[in-house]
């Protein structure tokens, strides 16, 4: 992460899952309340909004949960908009997962956008 420029752009859904993974390995959350007071990650996303998209997502794609509908309409919605000059250039920062980890044991790193450059 120290590698990356903020800001950084997440929503609910995966902000919720970090929360829980962090929790459930015994790590404190409190990182990431500090870079949201920071502003180094950004909440950039409207469910009530995007939802039908996501539906679109989630029944076309059997094991798609909310979190990872959400950052597909977000990387779909970011790629496209090119009005909105707070995310002009913006790319998904790639998850890495190690060998054998799940689809959702990383929410955090593949919820993410960050600026070109």
């Amino acid at each position: 992460m120290k590698q990356l420029r903020p800001p950084l752009l997440t929503c609910e859904a995966v902000m919720t899952e970090a929360a829980y993974f962090l929790r459930e390995d015994g790590v404190d959350v409190e990182p990431l309340f500090w870079m949201l007071e920071r502003s180094a990650l950004l909440i950039d996303f409207d469910m009530s909004a995007q939802w039908p998209r996501m539906r679109t997502l989630m029944r076309r794609y059997a094991q798609m949960d909310v979190s990872d509908a959400s950052v597909v309409v977000m990387s779909e919605t970011h790629a496209l908009s090119g009005a909105d000059s707070r995310h002009e250039g913006l790319q998904r920062v790639p998850a890495q997962r190690p060998a054998g980890d799940t689809l959702h044991s990383t929410p955090m790193i593949a919820g993410l956008l960050r600026p070109r450059g």
